[in-house]
């Protein structure tokens, strides 16, 4: 073909070589307008897709000026890929964009921001060495696997903090050590349990201390060794009981006391300086070479038998026999009252004296124990210490709520406010209601000079729907138990997407390691497949105005051993994967409270739900209004059919203010 004039017209037929064949330009926002591109005029904001934060982590992104032209020199493609080099003062920027939003964006302070719109692959042929002046934030909101074939050394100058929700698993192949340097302490609420194969070896440089409140037990299969160096000491309030086939005893100086009971026995043999006592029986003769006491009675009769007279006739008279009485040894040991230790002496000697038993009392009114298991403390309902997201995801329980003990200790906490009690929104302003009528939507483009501002699209969205699901292979929880033979946090639901993702809310993270049954795990697995594919949808309108981001605030809920959850209450359909709370957040991570109304809107118009409920409150301790979107959906059947009613409806503190309506609290 030959070379074309464009500055004349050209013969029909005859379009130049990038004539528009397809109808895509002039695009709807260059209509009657200059065809320079609108970013490098200042008119349109080139940005990777960020969307908002998560919580409790700031992007500490700072607003740009628009650009001036011509200084913002701007190349778009037909498909939207865009490469902009700025200079105008206060902007100087390169930006590297793809058309789905990734790429490279290299900011006028030097900030570098680096997005993926999914996947984020590096490879490294040799060594990799990052260097961070400053702090470090990262934050996965799904799973996190970490591989190391060889050595990991972490190296930290400060505190290390590891807080793990669900369980703590550590495999060490050979050696396991810790050592440190001032206290180590372990607190544990449940039970604790320690196997060791080989021996066990404990060596205290100090004291040892064990305090148990209840009941200890040792049990050893062969000898128990123990060596005291000076005193040792063994005391009970009740009885003392000691067994055993044979029994050896010493001491210099022995004390064996009581006001009843039995020593000894056939065959005993008893040694010993003096016996004392208030009557003896003897069941056979006694041998004494000197007897020490009375001997009045038969004893001195015996001796009138006795005879020395002179030979003579039978019945003869004669001189009688002499006896003696000697005083018994008053060589009594000091310590005893005479004759020996009474009942009184003995109470007091078993009270009073340092030998006396310990009255042991361990957490008089269980001081320590409640600090440790709070469940006594936040009347069943938990039994670790709660924050204000955590109250806040308890509290949407009916009972919960009617619980006066555990909301009052929770005040008391600082952790919620006294506004709790309030039915109504007052000292807030009321501003924009919308039914269950489709909602005006303003076109696209029209912020753009050209783009038609009377555009209007009518949507309903208020029908009962019935639908089949088809989800694709790879999300399907049926198909993936069968591949992978378990149901859990790894589990795909949607693209980047997995289970996990509504495990590990902000306000209260669980896991699933308490339902056992793999049945019930696919059914809840099915379930929040549907609150997959809401998150996704979501996000992508969300990606349009690039400054929020959805996530999920209350995922699947595992009640405590002391909560009963009220049928069909939020909490019990989260424990079901049926009810998922979400947060809309802006770049610097706080909750927007426009940005969740807006979602709110889009999502009664163009979403599928069983209900959805604009939920505020002011449980705060600071009373501040928060903002949260409740999405509920249907029960997924065997067969992946589901009923939408999507009705709607707004509460605040968790009362229903409105059926059918949104209304937005400022």
């Amino acid at each position: 073909m030959s070379e074309v004039d464009f500055d004349r017209d050209i013969p029909k037929g005859e379009e130049p070589p990038y004539a528009d064949l397809k109808g895509q330009f002039p695009r709807k926002e260059y209509i009657n307008v200059a065809s320079t591109n609108l970013s490098a005029r200042g008119l349109k904001e080139n940005e990777l897709t960020i969307g908002g934060s998560s919580a409790d982590f700031n992007l500490d992104l700072v607003d740009m000026p628009p650009s001036e032209y011509p200084l913002n020199q701007v190349r778009e493609t037909i498909t939207g890929h865009v490469t902009e080099v700025d200079d105008t003062p206060g902007r100087e920027r390169m930006l590297f964009k793809h058309r789905t939003g990734a790429g490279i964006d290299m900011r006028p302070d030097g900030t570098i921001i680096i997005n993926a719109k999914y996947n984020t692959i590096e490879i490294t042929g040799n060594d990799q060495k990052i260097l961070v002046k400053g702090d470090g934030d990262m934050h996965y909101q799904g799973n996190l696997k970490l591989s190391v074939d060889g050595d990991m050394d972490v190296n930290v100058g400060g505190n290390y903090n590891l807080n793990v929700k669900g369980a703590r698993r550590d495999n060490v192949g050979e050696s396991y050590q810790l050592k440190a340097v001032e206290n180590y302490e372990t607190t544990v609420i449940g039970n604790k349990s320690t196997f060791v194969k080989g021996v066990n070896t404990d060596t205290y440089l100090s004291d040892n201390n064990i305090i148990t409140k209840g009941n200890m037990t040792t049990r050893v299969e062969k000898d128990i060794n123990q060596y005291a160096g000076e005193d040792t000491m063994i005391t009970s309030t009740s009885e003392l009981s000691i067994s055993t086939k044979n029994a050896n005893i010493a001491a210099t100086d022995m004390v064996v006391q009581s006001t009843t009971g039995m020593i000894g026995g056939d065959n005993v043999f008893h040694y010993g300086k003096n016996y004392y006592g208030t009557s003896a029986t003897f069941t056979a003769g006694v041998t004494a070479p000197t007897f020490h006491g009375s001997l009045e009675g038969n004893a001195k009769n015996a001796t009138e038998a006795g005879k020395a007279g002179t030979a003579g006739a039978i019945g003869a008279s004669g001189s009688a026999g002499t006896h003696t009485n000697t005083a018994t040894d008053t060589d009594v040991r000091t310590s005893f009252p005479a004759p020996g230790p009474d009942a009184a002496w003995l109470n007091d000697y078993l009270t009073q004296s340092g030998y006396g038993y310990r009255i042991v009392s361990i957490d008089v009114g269980d001081v320590i124990a409640d600090e440790i298991d709070k469940t006594n403390t936040y009347n069943g309902i938990s039994k670790v210490n709660l924050t204000t997201r955590q109250v806040r995801s308890k509290l949407r329980d009916p009972n919960t709520a009617r619980n006066g003990d555990f909301i009052a200790r929770c005040q008391t906490e600082s952790i919620l406010s006294s506004s709790v009690i309030q039915q109504k929104p007052d000292g807030f302003d009321i501003g924009r209601i919308e039914n269950t009528d489709g909602t005006p939507q303003r076109a696209f483009g029209e912020e753009f000079p050209g783009g038609d501002i009377t555009e209007k699209i009518e949507l309903t969205n208020n029908v009962r729907k019935s639908i089949t699901v088809v989800p694709a292979q790879l999300y399907n929880p049926e198909l993936n138990l069968v591949a992978q033979g378990v149901i859990d946090a790894r589990t795909p639901l949607s693209r980047g997407i997995k289970l996990g993702t509504f495990l590990g809310g902000h306000a209260d993270p669980v896991t699933i390691n308490h339902i056992i049954d793999e049945v019930d795990r696919v059914r809840i697995a099915k379930n929040l497949y549907l609150h997959a594919k809401f998150m996704e949808a979501t996000q992508r309108h969300l990606d349009r105005k690039n400054k929020f981001s959805v996530s999920v605030s209350e995922g699947f809920y595992k009640p405590e051993p002391g909560e009963t959850l009220e049928i069909d209450s939020i909490n019990e359909l989260m424990s079901k994967g049926r009810a998922v709370v979400y947060e809309v957040r802006d770049r610097n991570g706080l909750i927007s409270l426009k940005g969740t109304f807006d979602l709110a809107v889009h999502v009664k118009d163009f979403e599928n739900f069983e209900k959805m409920i604009l939920s505020y409150d002011s449980y705060s301790p600071d009373g501040s209004l928060h903002a949260e979107i409740i999405m509920i959906m249907p029960e997924v059947t065997p067969l992946w059919k589901v009923e939408y009613d999507n009705k709607i409806e707004t509460r605040y503190n968790n009362v229903v203010q409105t059926n059918g309506e949104l209304v937005e609290i400022l």
